[in-house]
């Protein structure tokens, strides 16, 4: 599974955000019930002394050495998108001919295909053995009536399986898109209408080896936002189908198999009446989600167990940032006792905390995390902190990298008209401003 990026910006300062305990009479508990301790919780968050703002330690940063270069004939892209299986890495370039696909060895650059999606398509994923892999997209019909047929190919372009939207069951000519591939198996949608949480579409989960439907959503029940990721598939839905009315379910699959993990009742409108394809909350573990009650002003995360029994939560502003990869889950909590605080994804326990003097003095945003690499702003510049310890690891003029970018001790991306491979001592997090060609690593 290709890693991805949160660009979910938080450029506004905290803000107090009163929880009554009305609001809190409102919090649907889950269907399997396991009251939080929210003494404990509390306690949690006065437990530890305000934490001092960290400065940058040199140490922990470096510049990468460019290892291989493939020229690929593209003088300007509109944008590109990483992905990786294993060791083979995707990486598709998208310009005004359409989108451009390289498939190769993440150390060596060592080139295994390369293909041209048809015009339209959206981005693909790639998925199964790195020395077999399977590249998914949604394309165009052949009539050119829409985004409607999914298909895989092998890393020559040459196709493996299509399914049409009207051999999938649905409504012959409806949109499609290809959410994730994730344990073999790829999630596809329909992408009709505005991309929005209040949106309902249909989901079903594919064989990534021949295509084959290996379960969808039961009983044709529709879906607003769906993440794949550590074996599990996430999704929110409308018990009654009221479809100008918030998501109010979670539920929690095996993606290898449909199996049901655990269902919550838990209401969320973020995002009701836009475009954003997004939710608040994810999957931290495969055994540990965040679940998110969202409604206007009144806002709580919810860490909880892949059944959706919860374990700890917490009045929040904005969006939780998860990071996976280090385990934390990190959390906007409004009041004197609250700010910017990293809590470990496993147990909910405080591991950092930046109060809310600090955030405003130092303008600190977080808006990304990348394997135990936060990333963000702190007044001019921008800033690089470890997820486990909140301690500010190089604060520099960079930009992020794309989704994916990173893949371990390397980073694959698109510059000067060439698939370029880079490596350092640790996590490449993004490109120097000053230097233009220059990747920054920083070990987390």
């Amino acid at each position: 599974m290709s890693g991805s990026v949160s660009s979910h910006s938080r450029r506004s300062a905290l803000s107090q955000v009163a929880l009554s305990a009305t609001s809190l009479a409102l919090l649907l508990l889950p269907l399997t019930s396991c009251a939080p301790d929210d003494a404990a919780v509390q306690a949690s968050l006065a437990a530890q002394p305000p934490a001092p703002s960290m400065p940058p330690r040199d140490d922990v940063a470096t510049t990468g050495t460019e290892k291989w270069r493939v020229p690929l004939g593209i003088p300007e892209a509109l944008s590109y998108a990483v992905g990786h299986t294993d060791s083979t890495f995707l990486l598709t370039v998208l310009d005004d001919a359409g989108m451009d696909a390289t498939i190769g060895d993440i150390g060596t650059g060592a080139t295994a295909g390369r293909f041209a999606l048809p015009k339209g398509s959206g981005w693909p994923v790639i998925t199964g053995d790195a020395r077999d892999p399977i590249i998914t997209a949604a394309v165009p019909a052949a009539d050119g009536d829409g985004v409607t047929v999914v298909t895989a190919w092998n890393t020559m372009g040459t196709a493996r399986w299509l399914r049409s939207a009207a051999d999938l069951g649905t409504t012959s000519g409806t949109g499609l898109r290809v959410d994730v591939a994730e344990a073999g198996r790829v999630v596809v949608r329909t992408a009709d209408g505005a991309a929005s949480p209040f949106q309902d579409t249909e989901l079903w989960v594919l064989d990534a080896a021949n295509g084959a439907t290996v379960w969808g959503t039961p009983g044709g029940a529709t879906v607003r936002w769906a993440e794949a990721a550590h074996g599990l598939l996430m999704y929110t839905w409308r018990s009654d189908a009221a479809p100008d009315q918030p998501s109010d379910r979670v539920s929690i699959r095996a993606v290898d198999d449909g199996r049901e993990v655990g269902t919550a009742a838990v209401v969320s409108d973020y995002g009701g009446g836009t475009r954003l394809n997004t939710q608040c909350g994810g999957i931290a573990s495969a055994q540990r989600i965040v679940m998110c009650d969202w409604q206007g002003d009144n806002r709580v995360a919810i860490l909880a167990q892949t059944d959706g029994s919860p374990i700890r939560e917490w009045p929040i502003t904005e969006l939780p940032l998860i990071d996976a990869e280090a385990g934390v889950v990190v959390l906007w909590v409004p009041g004197e006792d609250g700010g910017l605080l990293g809590v470990d994804a496993a147990t909910g326990e405080q591991l950092w905390r930046y109060p809310p003097d600090d955030l405003l003095a130092y303008e600190i945003v977080l808006d990304a995390a990348a394997n135990g690499v936060l990333l963000g702003s702190a007044g001019a510049a921008n800033v690089a902190v470890s997820a486990r310890t909140g301690v500010w690891l190089v604060r520099e003029r960079f930009d992020y990298l794309r989704p994916g970018s990173a893949i371990g001790d390397h980073v694959v991306e698109f510059r000067g008209g060439d698939a370029v491979g880079s490596t350092g001592p640790g996590v490449g997090v993004a490109t120097l401003q000053d230097e233009g060609d220059s990747v920054l690593f920083v070990r987390p």
